[in-house]
């Protein structure tokens, strides 16, 4: 491949990164906007049901996400070992750290929005102080 289709390579891996943490975000946002709508009136059946939901519907962009992040490694990788001297592209790093710095919030948001319809809403956890004397 020329330096050129590399970039445009990694540029594609990008926006696929961009493109697919956007449709978890907006997804978790939405479960957490429904919880604090409806959640108190939805029967134990109903959260359950819908939890599962989402969460299965999730695991597309998560391994989209993955997918999009290995392959902009990969191309990273691939473009500094064709062009040592070129600098288009940031160095490749640590792939490890990369996945749980790129994903971690991404899957702490969706346990956050588990957590927040099943402990906080369904359960009626309060922060505030309690007013009884």
């Amino acid at each position: 491949m020329s330096e050129f289709e590399l970039i445009e390579a990694w540029g594609i891996a990008t926006a696929g990164l961009g493109n697919a943490g956007m449709n978890i975000i907006t997804v978790v946002f939405a479960y957490v906007f429904a919880a604090h709508l409806a959640g108190k009136n939805l029967s134990r059946a109903a959260v359950i049901s819908v939890s599962t939901i989402y969460s299965l519907w999730l695991v597309g962009p998560f391994v989209g996400f993955m997918n999009y992040l290995n392959l902009s490694n990969s191309t990273t990788i691939k473009y500094f070992t064709l062009y040592p001297d070129g600098s288009s592209l940031p160095a490749p790093g640590n792939y490890a750290i990369m996945m749980v710095l790129s994903a971690g919030p991404y899957a702490l948001g969706w346990i956050g929005s588990l957590i927040f319809m099943h402990a906080y809403i369904r359960n009626n956890i309060s922060s505030a102080p309690s007013t009884d004397a």
